[in-house]
């Protein structure tokens, strides 16, 4: 009975499994339907090529950084980067070359290149520039031109500071003496040379006064002996370099002035002089006579006294002074008054400006607080000339040559003569002269018939005036105590001292 239980229950527990499970999907059915083959051909694959990138090429160049020059005279060049090999050249601010190096193709760091500390100036330049000439020489400006990259020159410009001994001049306004001696506060010489005063006119350096030679080193109260008779109130110093004969002055010549960044070592400075004054023995023209030079110290008069028994009497005429340089003075004087002699004084300017107004204003000038001696002239000198030795010069594609100074009372001329045995021979040249001062006479002359020495020569101008009639005329040869008024002279080589 147990066991019929158990079978049925074991049946209904079968069917119940059976009912929960899901009916099965129906499969589709797949119809196949035949396709013809056909002859699409298979694309082949683009081959594209990767782009490589194109090297740039370096172009020249030159770094520079400011720097400080000491005395090795050593520059730095930072950088330089060069396709070939060829120059780095250093420029003052003129454009002039100072130092220079060779540099090889490619690239270089710490280039040294040597220069003179006096040659540097504030600012330099630093150029490429090419080896087109014979190589390992630097021949520029003939050769070796600056490197050209895109229509330009790589440069680099840089400032540099001084750290080196310098040459040096420094003077003080000064009082000088008859005895011509200029004093210098310090010299300073980097090497041998010289130091040379020059009077100044409005800032231009003039004639040369005065010279003293120079040992390299430091000099302190170095004293200059000049000509102040040719001075003015003020007076440069300049150092000059001995590069010609040893110890021997070549000024024009080889010794050059010292340059320190292109410029003169020089100082200028302001003097007192001594009172002064030039004056000729000349005939008095016109009512007038000339008074070669005064140098004033401040406004002042130039008075002309008559002679009163060898001393200073009346006074018969006066002219204005500027301060500082007076030439060629022209003083209206009493005709009627003249003497053979007369006396030269100067006088201040009490009301600058002012007519000379002595006694009341305007006392003789006093020289270190005593009254110089006045300077005498004669007024019947007769007639001379004045001649000097000198090279033959050329003005106008003309030879010629100078008489600096012939004095007439009378219509004259001067002529010059070649030597004949050691008289005066052929005549080569002849010039007008008017009666009073003649300076500076410019007598063209005849080339081929010069000789060693010359002769120059006074002539009266006899009716009529400006006609030379000579030798069948009446213009003939001045004389002076029954003497042809004549001077030699000798012509000079140009290289002459």
């Amino acid at each position: 009975m147990r066991i019929r239980i158990l079978i049925f229950i074991l049946l209904i527990i079968g069917g119940l499994a059976a009912c929960v499970e899901e009916e099965p999907e129906a499969t589709p059915t797949v119809t196949v339907t035949a396709v013809p083959p056909t002859n699409t051909p298979i694309p082949e694959p683009t081959v594209t090529s990767t782009p490589r990138p194109t090297a740039t090429p370096f172009a020249p160049t030159v770094v520079v950084a400011d720097q400080t020059l000491t005395d090795d005279g050593k520059l730095i060049i930072e950088s330089v980067f060069m396709t070939e090999p060829g120059w780095v050249v250093l420029f003052d601010t003129a454009g002039e070359a100072i130092g220079y190096t060779g540099v090889p193709a490619g690239s270089s760091q710490d280039i040294k290149i040597e220069v003179d500390p006096l040659d540097v100036t504030e600012t330099l330049t630093a150029a490429l520039h090419q080896d087109t000439g014979q190589i390992g020489t630097f021949a520029f400006p003939d050769e070796d031109p600056p490197l050209a990259e895109d229509d330009r020159s790589p440069t680099d410009t840089f400032n540099v500071t001084l750290d080196v001994t310098l040459p040096a001049v420094v003077a003080a306004d000064q009082t000088v003496g008859e005895d011509g001696l200029v004093r210098l506060e310090v010299v300073l010489a980097v090497e041998p040379g010289w130091v040379v005063i020059h009077a100044t006119d409005d800032g231009t350096i003039g004639t040369v006064l005065g010279s003293v030679f120079v040992e390299a080193g430091l000099h302190n109260n170095l004293v200059v002996p000049i000509q102040w008779r040719e001075a003015t109130p003020e007076l440069a110093a300049i150092l000059y370099e001995d590069n010609g004969r040893s110890r021997r002055l070549d000024l024009p010549g080889d010794d050059l002035p010292v340059l320190v960044g292109g410029s003169m070592v020089i100082d200028t400075f302001n003097v007192a002089l001594p009172l002064d004054i030039v004056v000729y023995d000349q005939p008095v023209v016109d009512g007038t006579i000339t008074v070669e030079r005064i140098i004033s110290n401040g406004p002042g008069h130039v008075v002309v006294y008559f002679d009163d028994g060898d001393v200073p009497g009346l006074i018969i005429g006066s002219e204005n002074l500027v301060d500082g340089v007076n030439e060629q003075i022209v003083v209206k004087i009493i005709e009627t008054a003249v003497t053979p002699q007369l006396f030269l004084f100067i006088h201040d300017d009490t009301n600058p400006g002012d007519n000379f107004d002595f006694p009341a204003n305007d006392p003789p000038r006093l020289f270190n607080g005593r009254l110089p001696a006045p300077i005498a002239f004669n007024t019947t000198p007769g007639n001379y000339l004045v001649t000097r030795d000198q090279p033959l010069t050329q003005i106008d594609e003309a030879t010629a040559v100078a008489v600096p100074l012939a004095v007439v009372d009378v219509p004259a001329w001067v002529a010059v003569h070649n030597n004949d045995n050691g008289e005066r021979g052929e005549m080569l040249g002849v010039v007008q002269l008017t009666p009073g001062i003649n300076r500076n006479l410019i007598i063209p002359v005849a080339e081929t018939a010069v000789t060693d020495t010359l002769y120059a020569v006074l002539y009266l101008d006899a009716e009529p005036i400006g006609e030379f009639d000579f030798p069948d005329g009446p213009d003939v040869a001045l004389q002076r105590n029954r003497n042809v008024i004549q001077a030699p002279f000798v012509l000079q080589s140009d290289d002459s001292e």
